[in-house]
């Protein structure tokens, strides 16, 4: 061996402590360390079924599927902490998250600032708490007979009969038919769900807001076939008005609920493909039935509106044009269509 070899040939021992090694511990320090400075756990092992496991891609994104009886119980779970914190009645707490879109941390926040300009903007007589409504005087929202009344919409009643009669809390009374067919009509001519106001023309517990029938008064006037209509008309308005990102599916006859956190802005790298229990594929993001990756939905709405506008300019040409009987005589850079029957158009080759 050589004298050179020699020199390099250096133990191990003798080279700590001394100088090179405390000069490069200095500039690393991150790489100064000992075996017993790292903290192995066996948690951290390597897990060959995390490392086989995709990558999730950008088309990937996560949501649940909700059946409508799930919706019901979330409904009611809401409406239950509502009353809790409040002392409200079901009926009024409903009333409340309806006006709020469902924002239940919205609506505790401006409840709690003035319950009673919060009760008035949404319909709801001050005072509508289990306390105040156990009392049978502060409670005019009942079904009663009334002998000698008179409806004001109707005009029957006698002063010898007594007919069946209903008062919100705003105190107007008019006969259990006109309610009946008040109620019938906002249902099932107008689908309305979130708010049905009292009769009464100048009733107003503010400046502008009229009295609002609870679902339970609802309940105990229309049939059994109106009030299942009214309640999926509410589901629905919850689903509509619900700021947690929900959507029905819009596959045929399926009422399940899908919700996904994708806001505005991820659309432009994000495409929310969902896939429905029912087997229907749709986009959250643009409501494209079908899967339309790897287009964004930007492009997918601008080619839908381009399908639709060429779909119906083909439907003008089909409805006010004919074709010349000519054309197939003349020569292709003469071809024309005629349209109104008199107007001769040459095309352009």
């Amino acid at each position: 061996m050589s004298e050179d070899s020699d020199n390099y040939d250096m133990d191990a021992a003798s080279f700590e402590g001394s100088d090179i090694v405390e000069d490069y511990q200095s500039s690393n320090p991150s790489e100064a360390f000992s075996d017993e400075d790292v903290d192995i756990d066996d948690n951290d092992a390597f897990n060959p079924s995390e490392a086989l496991k995709p990558k999730k891609s950008k088309f990937d994104v996560d949501y649940k599927i909700y059946g409508i009886d799930d919706i019901i119980n979330n409904q009611q779970s809401e409406t239950d902490q509502v009353c809790n914190i409040f002392g409200l009645q079901p009926q009024d707490a409903i009333i409340l998250l309806r006006h709020f879109g469902w924002n239940k941390e919205k609506l505790i926040e401006r409840y709690s600032e003035d319950p009673d300009r919060i009760l008035k903007q949404v319909g709801l007589a001050p005072g509508t708490s289990a306390a105040a409504q156990s009392d049978s005087r502060a409670n005019p929202s009942r079904l009663k007979r009334v002998k000698g009344f008179t409806c004001e919409i109707c005009f029957s009643g006698s002063e010898d009969a007594s007919i069946q009669t209903l008062a919100l809390s705003c105190g107007h009374r008019f006969c259990s038919d006109c309610w009946k067919m008040h109620c019938e009509e906002k249902i099932n001519g107008q689908g309305e769900s979130r708010k049905i106001e009292c009769m009464q023309s100048d009733c107003q517990l503010t400046c502008a807001t009229k009295t609002v029938m609870s679902e339970q008064i609802i309940g105990q006037i229309v049939s059994e076939d109106v009030f299942r209509r009214y309640q999926n008309l509410a589901n629905k308005t919850y689903v509509e008005d619900n700021r947690r990102g929900l959507r029905f599916c819009p596959g045929p006859d399926c009422e399940n609920v899908i919700e996904c956190q994708v806001r505005g802005s991820d659309l432009e790298s994000y495409i929310p493909i969902v896939l429905c229990k029912c087997g229907q594929v749709s986009c959250f993001g643009c409501s494209f039935n079908g899967d339309h990756r790897p287009a964004l939905c930007g492009v997918t709405n601008l080619w839908v509106k381009k399908c639709e506008d060429d779909s119906e300019t083909a439907n003008w040409i089909s409805a006010n044009t004919k074709e010349c009987p000519r054309v197939s005589i003349l020569p292709r850079r003469y071809r024309t269509i005629v349209a109104n029957v008199t107007a001769v158009v040459p095309l352009n080759d």
